[in-house]
């Protein structure tokens, strides 16, 4: 088996969890089914199709999502995650209440590996677009998407369904503040060139990197 492969089942499990999270408490009118098990679940057509995500996109627009702790394989391995964060795609950043460090794609304001831009301040308001924005939506293909964007769907009469909230990241990136901390402080000043003509590129760097690949 592939590490792609690996990698996928790992996302499938992940979201499941997710969403049972979110169904154990959500309403009636909130309540999002998943019939089968990870096997049977298609990432794109269960959350995110390429169509509703091209016509919307109106927060990736304006900030970009985080993706959850389980988003990755390991955020205790410093190696695994200095891949990831070098391709200059994924950044730290600080929650919307300060508690906790998160990890969220980069913002077309970010300029280092860790960002100093906090949800409530006027560049979030709209402007920091999420470089991994595209007109033809996410260039991340769909299990490489951050759960918190895979788990804003639509829902009835043009609702959205919103399954991992801040609040949600922000308790579950508590038990990883340590490893987080020491890539904050040891990698935080290091500036981030991205040429935007290599994009592409870096975003096959990044779900190399996510997977386990090795530079």
């Amino acid at each position: 088996m592939s590490l792609e492969e690996q990698y996928l089942i790992h996302k499938k499990k992940e979201l499941i969890k997710l969403v049972n999270i979110h169904n154990n408490r959500a309403l009636d009118s909130d309540y999002f089914e998943i019939t089968g098990d990870y096997a049977d679940l298609d990432i794109e057509k269960t959350f995110c199709s390429s169509s509703s995500c091209k016509k919307c996109g109106v927060c990736c627009n304006q900030f970009p999502c985080a993706f959850a702790p389980n988003d990755f394989l390991d955020i205790n391995n410093s190696e695994y995650m200095l891949q990831i964060l070098k391709t200059g795609l994924v950044v730290l950043a600080v929650s919307y209440n300060r508690k906790n460090i998160y990890l969220r794609p980069r913002g077309a304001a970010d300029e280092k590996l860790v960002s100093t831009i906090l949800l409530d301040s006027n560049v979030a308001d709209g402007n920091n677009p999420c470089i991994l924005h595209s007109k033809n939506g996410c260039l991340l293909e769909p299990q490489y998407r951050p759960s918190e964007g895979l788990l804003y769907v639509l829902g009835n009469h043009f609702n959205h369904i919103i399954m991992y909230t801040e609040d949600d990241y922000e308790e579950e990136y508590g038990k990883y503040q340590e490893s987080l901390c020491k890539l904050f402080y040891d990698y935080g000043n290091e500036p981030i060139a991205l040429n935007q003509d290599l994009i592409e590129e870096n975003v096959k760097q990044l779900t190399k990197s996510l997977c386990g690949y090795r530079n």
